[in-house]
């Protein structure tokens, strides 16, 4: 798994609070780099992965400086969606966290159904449809089924930026596990 999934953040108003014109949405197939300076020879300081949100704090001869997760720097603006809300709205990826022990998966929104998979205290889960009746319609690596909305909390969550640091640990990590 990339390192891209390791940064989110937990609430829309934390990043788009401060209005959708200053929010920017990476428009790259994988990533673009985030650079110390407005200049594609300066050092690269982080990266902003497809679909990651960043705060503009600037703008300098084509080139915004931006801010998402711990990273601070500079990407060319022809690789950012600025402002546009329905861009914002797409990057944007609902979550259940379990918050009990053992949590069942159901096949459908009902208890009399079979279990799909049980899940874990702090397990994410991505949301497939809004709850209704008591239930959210879930995706797991198992299959797609319903938890009972009273064992989970659900927020909004972006992908943000990733230093270069963050990622050379994530690949130490990934490594040790290997082993």
């Amino acid at each position: 798994e990339k390192a891209e999934t390791v940064k989110t953040i937990t609430t829309v108003e934390e990043t788009v609070g401060e209005e959708i014109e200053n929010t920017a949405v990476s428009n790259v197939t994988d990533y673009v780099n985030i650079r110390q300076s407005a200049d594609e020879n300066s050092e690269a300081v982080g990266k902003l992965y497809s679909e990651s949100v960043a705060t503009i704090e600037g703008e300098e001869n084509g080139w915004y400086q931006i801010r998402s997760g711990s990273v601070e720097g500079y990407v060319k603006a022809e690789y950012l969606i600025v402002g546009d809300a329905e861009t914002i709205q797409a990057a944007a990826k609902t979550v259940a966290t379990v918050n009990t022990s053992t949590l069942k998966v159901r096949e459908q929104a009902s208890t009399e159904t079979a279990v799909v998979t049980l899940v874990g205290d702090g397990q994410e889960l991505e949301i497939t449809q809004e709850e209704e009746n008591g239930w959210v319609a879930v995706s797991t690596s198992e299959g797609d089924g319903y938890v009972a909305a009273e064992y989970v909390e659900i927020a909004t969550k972006y992908k943000e930026a990733v230093s270069k640091e963050e990622e050379e640990q994530a690949a130490a990590e990934e490594e040790a596990n290997r082993g």
